[in-house]
């Protein structure tokens, strides 16, 4: 199996990214886009944009790992936490 490096550039502006990348001012960024694979995904619908990593990374949509925000409500606490790898069933 080959080797693969995801590279997540949130809420870059992809036609800045490549016209820097071009004019030498990304020169590591260049050398990965001639030499592997570049492309712009969509994010998850109707959701924050921080559900779409855990989407990325485990493969299922928020409705099947159950994060839709930065933060849940955790029984015991008084406020939003972040959610622990543990609380992510996908």
């Amino acid at each position: 199996m080959g080797k693969l490096l995801l590279i997540g550039l949130d809420a870059a502006d992809r036609e800045l990214i490549e016209r820097w990348a071009d004019a030498g001012h990304l020169p590591n960024i260049a050398r990965l886009r001639s030499s592997g694979i570049w492309g712009s995904l969509k994010t998850t619908a109707d959701t924050v944009h921080v559900s779409a990593w855990p989407s990325i990374f485990s493969g299922v949509t928020p409705d099947k790992h159950g994060l839709y925000h930065a933060y849940v409500m955790r029984e015991g606490e008084q406020a939003p936490v972040r959610p622990r790898p543990e609380e992510c069933p996908a």
